[in-house]
C-alpha cells in the first residue's frame, strides 16, 4: 500500500487535504502528494509476554460471508506451540465481532475474557512448551468494520458492480487482520501457512491468496472456495475478494520454469484487462533480474480487480486503477512512462514486504522504501539510470514533511508518505555514496536470499548493511532514518576568488560524513564536507552544482551570498 499521488478530482467530496506543492507542480513532479491534515497513524508493537510465549504455525479459517447482510460468521483455528510456561495467551479480534466459544484441540471449552480488541484465553494445564499440533478454535461472527477510505483505512468494502452484483473486498494493513478474523496480530510471527475456506452466495466467486485447492456447492446452495497459502504470510496480507468474476491466465517462462499469472476481473472489463495486464510479465521479469526469483512460485501471481485502488496482498494483488497507466491515468513521472503505477508498486511488494517483511509495524519503512525504490529500478531497466534518478529525486526535498523519523522504536513510527518517497531517495543516496553498482545489486539479491519468507528489523538491516559493505554506516542511518531531518549543505561563492566555492554541512546528526561526488561532462568534483567551511576550485557554477546535488543525494542545498 502506498499514500498515492492524486488530484482533487479523484478525492471524495468533503475530503480534507493539503497540497505540499502548488497545483501547477503536480503535472511536473513525479511524487506529488495529497495528505490528510489529521494526525498520522502511529505504528508501534509493544512487548507482551502473552504474545511472546507462543509461536503460531498455521491458521485454518472457515467463514461464511454474506454481502447482503455485511456479515462474517464462522471459525478460526490457530495451530501453535508454547515457547515458555504461561497460564494464558492473548489473541486479538475487533470488538464489533462476537465470540460464541473457544475450544482446544480435544474440544475442551476454554475460559476467556475480552478487553477491547484483546482476547485473553486461559490455557488448560496439559499444554506444555515444546508440544506441537496444539490448536485453539474460535467460533465468532458479526458485522465487521466498514472502511471509510480503502485501502488506507482498514475494513470491508461492500460495493456492487455495474450490473448490481455484489463486489466486495477487505484491507487492513495498518489496523491488522484483527478487524475481521482472530489472530495474534503481530508482524514478527508469520504463520507458515493458512488454509481459508470461504462461502459466498451462488453466482459469486471468492478469491483469496495462494492456490485454489477446490470449490463446491454446499447443501444450502452457497458456493465454497478452499484457498491454500503454503508460504509464510503476514496476517494483514490475508484477504478476500467477492464478485462475479471472469478468470483468465498466462504463463511467464524462464530458464525452463513457468510461473502462472492469474487474473480475475469483472466481465465488462475482460477484454481491456487482457491487453492491459500484459505489462505484469515485464515487471516481474525486471524484478526477478534485480531481486531473484519470484518468491511464491507454488501459489502463482494474481491480479484481482477490487473495489478500491490497490493493495499488495500476497499472491493476490488488489487492482483498482481503472485499466489505465500511471495513477488513475495521471502520469506523475517527469517523462513518458506507459506503465500502470499500481501494478508496478504492488508487485514490488511481493519481494519487499511479503517475502522479506518488516519485523514489527514500526519497521514498515523498510518494505515501503524498498518497494518504492524498486519502481525506479524498473524505470532504469527500460530507460536508463538517469531517468531512474529523475523518477526518484525530482522535487522530493520539497515534497517531504520531515516531521517524523522513518523509524521510531520508542514512540512509534508515523505512517506518512515519507516512508515511501524519502525512503526511496535514501537508497538512491546510499547507492551513489558507495559508488559500486556491482556491490549494490549483489546486496539487493543477497538480502532477499538470506531473509526470504522472514522478517527483518531496522537494527538488523543496519547490521546487515554494515557487514555487506566495507564500512560502518550507522552515522548514515542515524541521520536519514532515526532523525526526521534532511542534512543541509551550505554553498557559497567566494567573491574575491572566481571559481572558488566554499561548502559545509549544517544541522546534521553527530558524525554525519556523507561524501559528495559530482560529475558533469569531463568534470568530476569530489567533496568531503564537514561541519567546518572548506573551499574548492571548480569550473562548475553554483547552479550546476545545485542541480547535480539534488539529483544524486537527498540533501537540502542552501546557497549563500547570491
Amino acid at each position: 500500500m502506498r499514500i498515492l499521488p492524486a488530484l482533487r478530482m479523484f478525492l471524495k467530496p468533503g475530503t480534507t487535504f493539503w497540497v505540499v506543492v502548488p497545483l501547477i507542480l503536480l503535472w511536473s513532479s513525479c511524487f506529488a502528494q495529497i495528505r490528510p491534515v489529521e494526525k498520522p497513524v502511529i505504528l508501534l508493537e509493544t512487548e507482551n509476554p502473552r504474545l511472546a510465549c507462543y509461536d503460531v504455525t498455521s491458521y485454518l479459517l472457515d467463514l461464511d460471508i454474506d454481502p447482503a447482510k455485511h456479515s462474517v460468521t464462522g471459525s478460526c483455528t490457530m495451530y501453535f506451540m508454547l515457547l515458555s510456561p504461561i497460564d494464558s495467551i492473548d489473541l486479538f479480534l475487533d470488538n464489533r465481532l462476537g465470540i460464541k466459544s473457544i475450544t482446544d484441540t480435544v474440544k475442551t471449552k476454554l475460559s476467556f475474557s475480552r478487553l477491547g480488541d484483546r482476547i485473553r484465553i486461559v490455557l488448560p494445564g496439559y499444554i506444555h512448551p515444546g508440544q506441537t499440533n496444539w490448536s485453539i478454535t474460535l467460533q465468532y461472527g458479526g458485522i465487521p468494520k466498514i472502511s471509510a477510505n480503502p485501502p488506507w483505512d482498514g475494513g470491508f468494502v461492500w460495493s456492487t458492480d455495474g450490473a448490481g452484483n455484489p463486489f466486495c473486498g477487505v484491507t487492513c494493513q495498518l489496523e491488522g487482520a484483527r478487524l475481521w478474523w482472530p489472530n495474534k496480530n503481530v508482524w514478527s510471527d508469520k504463520p507458515d501457512s493458512i488454509a481459508f475456506i470461504v462461502s459466498v452466495p451462488r453466482g459469486l466467486m471468492a478469491i483469496s491468496n495462494g492456490k485454489l485447492r477446490k470449490s463446491w456447492q454446499s447443501i444450502d446452495g452457497r458456493l465454497a472456495f478452499n484457498w491454500i497459502i503454503s508460504y509464510p504470510i503476514l496476517p494483514y496480507n490475508l484477504t478476500v475478494y467477492i464478485g462475479k468474476y471472469d478468470h483468465f491466465n498466462e504463463y511467464l517462462h524462464h530458464a525452463g520454469d513457468s510461473l502462472i499469472l492469474d487474473y480475475y476481473v469483472l466481465p465488462p472489463h475482460a477484454s481491456k484487462a487482457k491487453e492491459h495486464f500484459k505489462q505484469a510479465g515485464s515487471i516481474l521479469e525486471v524484478f526477478e533480474k534485480y531481486f531473484g526469483p519470484y518468491p511464491f512460485r507454488l501459489c502463482g501471481y494474481k491480479l484481482v480487480e477490487a473495489p478500491y485502488q490497490g493493495m499488495e496482498h500476497q499472491t493476490a494483488i488488489a487492482y483498482g486503477n481503472r485499466y489505465v497507466n500511471g495513477y488513475n491515468g495521471f502520469n506523475f513521472a517527469p517523462f513518458q512512462f506507459d506503465y500502470d503505477y499500481v501494478i508496478l508498486h504492488e508487485t514490488a511488494h511481493e519481494w519487499w514486504g511479503n517475502s522479506v517483511s518488516a519485523r514489527k509495524a514500526q519497521d514498515i519503512w523498510i518494505q515501503e522504501s524498498f518497494a518504492t525504490y524498486s519502481e525506479s529500478l524498473f524505470v532504469e531497466a527500460l530507460l536508463g539510470h538517469d531517468s531512474a534518478e529523475r523518477y526518484i529525486m525530482q522535487d522530493v526535498p520539497n515534497l517531504m514533511k520531515n516531521s517524523f523519523p522513518l523509524c521510531d522504536t520508542i514512540r512509534g513510527t508515523a505512517y506518512t508518505s515519507d516512508l515511501y518517497d524519502k525512503g526511496s531517495a535514501i537508497w538512491n543516496t546510499f547507492r551513489n555514496m558507495i559508488s559500486n553498482d556491482s556491490l549494490w545489486f549483489c546486496f539487493l539479491r543477497q538480502i532477499q536470499q538470506d531473509n526470504r519468507y522472514g522478517s527483518i528489523s531496522t537494527g538488523e538491516l543496519i547490521r546487515y548493511v554494515n557487514s555487506h559493505f566495507p564500512s560502518d554506516y550507522d552515522w548514515f542511518f542515524d541521520q536519514y532514518v532515526f532523525s526526521p531531518y534532511i542534512p543541509v549543505l551550505l554553498l557559497k561563492k567566494e567573491a574575491d576568488f572566481p571559481g572558488r566555492i566554499s561548502f559545509k554541512w549544517d544541522a546534521c546528526a553527530t558524525g554525519f560524513r556523507l561524501p559528495i561526488v559530482l560529475k558533469s561532462g569531463s568534470t568530476t568534483l569530489a567533496l568531503k564536507p564537514s561541519a567546518d567551511w572548506q573551499s574548492i576550485e571548480t569550473e562548475l557554477t553554483l547552479a550546476e552544482m545545485y542541480q547535480l546535488l539534488i539529483r544524486r543525494y537527498l540533501v537540502k542545498v542552501k546557497v549563500q551570498g547570491v
